[in-house]
């Protein structure tokens, strides 16, 4: 609050209590003392005693609730300054609790449009901001503009705040572009508190598209700023001096950089205490000098032992950061990690901890060079053991955040931290050889793989066994439809010609209110129900152990972690894990360029759309990458795969190629001859998951519904436009000729219910598949890359009465209940979509796990019509005779192959189809029925002989 707020507020302040005095005899002194506190209390939290600010407000609170009662929307006001002077301290729990009491008050007065509301969701979007829930603070801050857009010029202050606060946010998401057009555009404004905040934002924007001498311009700009609206001892000069800092380590100007950390440092105690975010800051910062001078000493081996000096003290600095955001904490011993309770900023936490963990891993690796085995193992243990500690914390952090892409963000940004723990682990194992290692490095791998899928898994499973009522279970589900709903309907506005504002606005409103619901909702299932908390937070991935005890004789498990070259660096690495039933291997690849253009040169070629004119130019390129693939992935453990049908667990761009397309040999490339090719599929089958705990945990197949196979066909007219209504986009979707002869095929293995044609609805669908153990789906869909929860399934034009409209998105497909054991989803792409960096491919078969299907079929690229057809037919001929789905889909391909001419064998053709989830077959297999009657044939045929050989016994004389 500023001076001239403050005086408004006094004046508003004594009017109101004079007034209300005369009326209800409230006692004058009450009335005088409220302004007191208030003042003493705006007095203490601009001078750093954030504490004292607190007990005056806390006391302005109780003589307004005494005064007022318990629900007057004046007890607001002292509520939302506790919850700044919580957030200055770093309590942010307590600063939320604060804002959604505030909140709360504001609404059942005045309903959630009141304009006061949009001061609370600008502080809440900045705590948000400071937990590391980005995408939760953009709604919020959204929300706040949204609400004083109505009143813009009586509330200018806030409002132009919420402005700044989106284009910060959206910075923090990686948005440079928007943040510096917004920054420039208004630097001209009026609030002298908000231009050294633009400057900062461009500074940011700047550093991050490598632009140093622009970024430090404006960082000495907004210092300049800063000093000239408050002064040189001003509490936002910290965070500028250390951002600034270290830019300058960046540019290597360690002396300059050092000066403006020790400004910080400085100022630091006048405004808080030891136990802080900021005081963590600057010890962090002296940490970061240190550890980048080691970087350049690293340079020269003379310079060995200040090296060890300088990595020694960057460990203690990131210590004493720990200690400073640790209520509980005091060791200052850096071989000592804290506990995860009384934690300030969790996510600031992960990072110091990470940081020292590198800088010990450093040290570890000066010992080992110097032949100093012991030192260097207490080293890397110690750097392992902070990274547990980090992965405990991301896991916390995950499961507190409300906003599923605030939890995709988290995974993408941290997946680092996972790849560390694995070469950290890796390098103990090479040191010790002990099998501990191997265990704890795949525990991380897990970890890092589709964690968010599995937390969505594990909390349908928590709903369904945590004891809580149908009907709030209904009641969640309403929410998520609503939410959904408006959602579709939000972009459908946006993206028409001329959006409407006001219905923009109506939809955005009712978006927050609905998710808000949500959120209190699963809130009170945490509350109230045990059961369902316990299950929820259970932090548990399957182990290496368990695996083995799950796999067969003839199974194997393969597992990748990559981590590419990036930020000019020329050699990344690929660690592979190997489970067999018997043996466990845990190795190393080093890698460059070639794996991620070999990837992709693979992936180009079998989604080429113009595979019918393919060059001997292109065959070739294909045979050497799908060669090098091989010898990178497969060759170094193929020994250990011999005989065995294999499951893989895949990493970021290996999961957009199947395994089956890569060759086991290098082809003679002067004829261009696709049949004789040593495709991997002639050697194992080949089945995927996004991560071992899904699948031996999560996805059982126990046939839950009494129908068998529910088959979809809709019809298309190639002339007539199917528009997306999320992005307005016009489709001329080809009839898929052979989709019919697929459901005929089918149906002469498996019994199956059909909806062909225009009977092929949406609504169906819905009805009828929770009631079937297959779904077979055989049509177009479409893509929606950027957001992937609106990719659709496409289905027969409704009638005019529907109240669908013909396209099954993936958000509606998560909020379905599935009992199918198999979804065969014969559609184009159905296997493709965005890579999310720590989570995976986000496609539409990720809504069918989620729905609760353990095995799904998907398609990598758009598969050839008639081919498709050939190869659905012998899978389900191979599947109704007991074959795992894995065995049915690689003797279908062999098949096609085995069957083919030299246009049909190309890859594209055959090799579309991959199969993700639970392999284990659907249907007893014929030849247990044959061994059954051999044996009892022969079982017969040793009576019968037994019978005629036993002697017979004499008989008795008369």
């Amino acid at each position: 609050m500023g001076k001239k707020q403050f005086i408004i507020f006094l004046i508003l302040e004594i009017c109101f209590l004079s007034t209300l005095a005369q009326k209800k005899k409230i006692s004058k002194q009450d009335s005088l003392l409220v302004i007191k506190l208030y003042y003493s209390g705006i007095n203490a939290g601009s001078q750093g005693d954030f504490e004292s600010a607190i007990k005056n407000f806390e006391q302005v609170y109780e003589i307004r609730k005494k005064n007022y009662g318990s629900n007057s929307y004046r007890l607001a006001p002292p509520l939302t300054n506790i919850g700044i002077q919580y957030k200055n301290i770093g309590n942010l729990e307590k600063a939320i609790e604060s804002y959604k009491s505030a909140e709360q008050l504001y609404i059942s007065n005045f309903g959630s449009d009141y304009s006061e509301l949009g001061d609370v969701y600008i502080n809440l979007g900045n705590i948000f901001m400071l937990t590391g829930d980005y995408n939760k603070a953009l709604e919020y801050q959204r929300n706040a503009y949204r609400i004083l857009l109505k009143d813009s010029v009586r509330f200018y202050k806030p409002f132009q705040r919420a402005k700044y606060n989106i284009v910060d946010v959206q910075l923090k998401l990686g948005d440079n572009a928007e943040a510096m057009r917004f920054a420039h555009s208004n630097l001209k404004t009026t609030l002298p508190d908000l231009k050294p905040r633009l400057f900062d934002l461009i500074a940011l924007a700047y550093r991050n598209v490598g632009k140093l001498d622009l970024s430090e311009k404006n960082y000495l700009n907004s210092i300049r700023s800063w000093i000239e609206y408050l002064g040189d001892n001003n509490v936002e000069l910290i965070s500028e001096y250390l951002a600034y800092s270290s830019l300058l380590m960046q540019r290597k100007q360690y002396d300059k950089a050092l000066e403006y950390s020790k400004k910080a440092m400085m100022l630091v105690p006048k405004y808080y205490s030891e136990k802080s975010i900021a005081s963590a800051a600057v010890q962090t910062n002296f940490g970061d000098y240190f550890y980048t001078r080691n970087l350049e000493a690293s340079q020269f081996d003379d310079y060995r032992i200040q090296r060890k000096n300088y990595l020694e003290q960057s460990i203690q600095y990131y210590q004493n950061a720990i200690v400073a955001l640790v209520d509980s904490f005091k060791s200052l011993d850096p071989f000592v990690d804290p506990p995860l309770k009384h934690v300030i900023s969790e996510i600031q936490l992960v990072d110091c901890l990470k940081k020292k963990s590198l800088a010990m891993e450093k040290l570890a690796d000066i010992y080992l060079s110097e032949f100093n085995r012991n030192k260097s193992y207490k080293y890397y243990s110690a750097s392992l053991n902070s990274l547990e500690k980090s992965v405990q914390l991301i896991h916390q952090l995950q499961i507190g955040f409300e906003n599923e892409d605030s939890k995709l963000f988290l995974a993408q940004d941290q997946e680092s931290t996972f790849y560390s723990a694995i070469k950290i682990s890796f390098k103990l194992y090479n040191q010790t050889h002990k099998p501990e290692f191997i265990k704890k490095a795949f525990e991380f791998s897990e970890r890092g793989k589709s964690s968010n899928l599995l937390a969505s898994v594990k909390d349908i499973q928590a709903k369904e066994f945590g004891g809580i009522p149908d009907s709030l279970l209904r009641k969640e589900k309403d929410l998520k439809s609503s939410i959904a709903s408006y959602t579709s309907q939000l972009m459908e506005e946006n993206s028409s010609e001329k959006p409407d504002s006001q219905r923009v606005n109506t939809f955005s409103a009712k978006i927050f209110k609905f998710t808000e619901e949500y959120n209190r909702l699963i809130s009170s299932f945490e509350e109230s129900f045990p059961r369902y908390y316990s299950l929820k937070y259970e932090n548990k991935v399957i182990g290496v152990n368990e695996i083995q005890d799950k796999l067969s004789n003839r199974q194997a498990f393969l597992e990748y972690f990559v981590h590419e070259p990036e930020n000019g660096e020329t050699k990344g690495e690929l660690y592979r894990f190997v489970i067999t039933k018997d043996s466990t291997s845990f190795t190393r690849e080093a890698i460059d360029d070639s794996y991620a253009s070999n990837i992709q040169s693979v992936h180009d070629f079998l989604t080429n759309p113009n595979y019918l004119f393919t060059k001997k130019k292109d065959f070739v390129d294909y045979s050497v990458a799908a060669y090098g693939l091989y010898k990178k992935l497969i060759e170094p453990v193929a020994d250990k795969l011999i005989g065995k049908d294999v499951t893989i667990v895949p990493h970021n761009k290996l999961s957009y190629i199947p395994f089956d397309a890569l060759l086991s040999q290098m082809p003679d490339t002067s004829v261009m001859n696709f049949r004789n090719l040593n495709y991997l599929v002639k050697d194992y089958a080949i089945n995927y998951s996004y991560s071992a705990t899904l699948l031996y945990e999560y996805f059982n197949q126990k046939k839950r519904s009494s129908e068998s196979l529910l088959v979809f066909a809709p019809e298309y007219n190639s002339e007539e436009a199917r528009i997306d209504p999320e992005t307005s986009i016009s489709y001329y979707l080809r009839p898929l000729s052979g989709a019919k002869d697929e459901v005929k095929a089918i149906n002469h293995y498996i019994k199956a219910d059909a909806f062909v044609d225009k009977a092929a609805q949406e609504n169906v669908f819905k009805e009828k598949a929770p009631e079937f153990d297959i779904l077979h789906l055989a049509m177009h869909t479409i893509m929606n890359d950027s957001l992937p929860m609106f990719s659709k399934l496409v289905f027969s034009k409704p009638n005019g009465n529907s109240v669908d409209d013909g396209y099954l998105n993936t958000y509606e497909i998560y909020n379905m209940k599935l009992n199918a054991r198999l979804a065969v989803l014969s559609a184009c792409e159905t296997g493709t979509g965005k890579l999310q960096k720590g989570e995976g491919v986000m496609s539409m078969a990720r809504g069918f796990i989620y729905a609760g299907c353990p095995s799904i079929i998907m398609t990598l690229w758009q598969v050839e019509d008639k081919s498709g057809v050939k190869i659905m037919d012998d899978f389900y001929h191979f599947l109704a005779n007991g074959k795992h789905k894995d065995v049915a889909l690689r003797l279908a391909k062999l098949r096609h192959l085995e069957n083919s001419d030299p246009l049909t064998a190309h890859p594209h053709f055959w090799l579309g189809y991959v199969n993700i989830g639970n392999p284990e077959p659907l249907y007893t297999s014929k030849d247990i029925y044959f061994v059954i009657i051999l044996f009892l044939v022969v079982a017969l045929v040793f009576a019968d002989w037994y019978i005629r050989k036993r002697p017979k016994s004499k008989k008795s004389k008369i």
